[in-house]
């Protein structure tokens, strides 16, 4: 599987493994909470009910959460390292993805 999922120029077929595809979508749903994204019914609701004005970065696992809820939470760690924000004039916030990004 794993030569299946190597890129087309390296003899592969190019196709995404799963567990990198699934972690891409899961980490959308953190970024759709931070950026101008959280406009979004999905984020306003987790804001509403699961937040509640709580650090989403320092919030503890329930034990009676959803299965999707729990995961995200632990994916925490993995992406908070490629999380910014720069506060000056506006207050952006971007995910880092390898390449410097230069922002005026």
């Amino acid at each position: 599987w794993r030569e299946v999922c190597c890129p087309k120029d390296e003899e592969g077929l190019g196709i995404k493994g799963l567990h990198s595809w699934n972690l891409a979508l899961m980490a959308c749903h953190i970024w759709f909470l931070f950026s101008h994204g959280g406009g979004n019914v999905w984020s306003k609701w987790v804001k509403a009910y699961f937040l509640q004005d709580k650090c989403f970065w320092s919030l503890k696992v329930p034990f009676t959460c959803s299965w999707n809820w729990r995961k995200l939470l632990k994916l925490r760690e993995l992406i908070k390292p490629l999380i910014y924000v720069l506060v000056g004039r506006l207050v952006l916030c971007g995910l880092i993805t390898g390449t410097l990004m230069v922002l005026s």
